[in-house]
């Protein structure tokens, strides 16, 4: 039986959908600051679940150098209290 758990591409989803929401203009800025710990959070389960299943190399070596690594379709990561 399919576990999405143990999906890379389920984690990403979430985390994606997660940094949308907090993009949205009805979040109040703590409540983005929380939203973009958990999306980053998701982006770490979801590497781990790619090594898990053998895929490491769904993570290319830019991804690793520029912290988006588990990210997908050029989405970047946002780290909370980091300036870009």
């Amino acid at each position: 039986m399919y576990d999405r758990t143990k999906d890379p591409n389920h984690w990403r989803d979430r985390a994606e959908r997660t940094r949308a929401k907090a993009r949205s203009a009805r979040v109040a800025e703590g409540e983005k600051r929380k939203l973009l710990r958990v999306a980053a959070e998701y982006d770490r389960i979801a590497e781990q679940a790619a090594r898990r299943l053998g895929l490491e190399d769904m993570v290319t070596q830019e991804d690793m150098v520029t912290g988006n690594a588990g990210l997908r379709d050029g989405a970047k990561a946002e780290i909370p209290g980091k300036v870009n």
